[in-house]
């Protein structure tokens, strides 16, 4: 089963249920590599759509302080890509229908062999987020990425996109991560006004569903921004709720407080 098929089909069905996708960030490895399977069945069980599970980076400098935090726990826990895709494998046994999206930056997964992107694949993963590969660049590896079963989700800023055009390119799919405010993960949100035309800007551009990420800190911020994309993307708020309680819960209790987490978000945008 390919990742077109497995995101389109979760889209389509929220949109005939009128609902709004809901899709959480996890940093992999965070705060234990045994534990992350377990963790993101816990996401799923608490209403996401989609998972993007980010493979550590010791210099993730686009990201603000709460996401570099979990990449350094992960690192410093053992984790890695090739971990990554470990917990991906068994994330799988349990689970062939929830789309995992790896993301990070590009040079761990360009570094690798020639079929690296055939292992990806392989291993249950089913696209990409490349913060750090601009659509100019990204074209590039579209063909090979294409072959492996994998697509690229596009990401659109704020501010000036050098080639739209280029978000049309075969090869990107997915959904379009609108970003409606300039800065790293995990910033001040931004104002209602600021999201509406950041998601209007991506509909004109693409023709993939839109799903508007950075900022959502709370249940209420989702429900608001669900009222106008297809997709919310919860990230730093996670991240820093497993901070929080990773220390002093037992991994039953940080699954179970993670799945709770989760549902007061799937609640508050079902009734947006």
């Amino acid at each position: 089963m390919s990742f077109p098929s497995r995101l389109a089909r979760r889209f389509a069905l929220r949109a005939a249920e009128g609902r709004t996708a809901l899709i959480f960030y996890i940093v992999a490895g965070d705060p234990a590599v045994s534990l992350s399977p377990r963790l993101l069945h816990a996401l799923v069980e608490g209403g996401a759509d989609a998972i993007e599970l980010g493979y550590p980076f010791a210099d993730a400098i686009l990201d603000g302080p709460v996401i570099r935090r979990a990449n350094r726990r992960a690192l410093d826990a053992g984790s890695s890509l090739d971990a990554t895709l470990d917990i991906v494998r068994r994330f799988r046994e349990g689970d062939q229908d929830t789309p995992l999206i790896l993301m990070g930056y590009a040079n761990p997964l360009l570094s690798r062999e020639a079929d690296g992107f055939a292992g990806l694949a392989e291993a249950g993963a089913d696209g990409l987020i490349l913060p750090d590969l601009p659509p100019r660049e990204a074209v590039a590896y579209l063909p090979a990425m294409r072959a492996a079963g994998l697509v690229q989700i596009p990401l659109l800023p704020a501010g000036k996109v050098s080639d739209p055009a280029l978000l049309r390119t075969e090869g990107f799919g997915g959904f379009l991560y609108v970003i409606p405010q300039t800065g790293p993960t995990g910033g001040a949100t931004a104002d209602g006004d600021a999201v509406r035309q950041a998601i209007e800007r991506g509909r004109t551009l693409s023709d993939l569903p839109v799903g508007v990420g950075f900022g959502i800190k709370t249940p209420d911020i989702a429900r608001d921004f669900a009222c106008h994309a297809d997709a919310v993307i919860v990230g730093s708020a996670l991240v820093d709720f497993i901070d929080a309680r990773a220390s002093t819960s037992t991994p039953q209790d940080l699954a179970a407080d993670v799945r709770g987490f989760c549902e007061t978000f799937r609640r508050a945008i079902d009734g947006a």
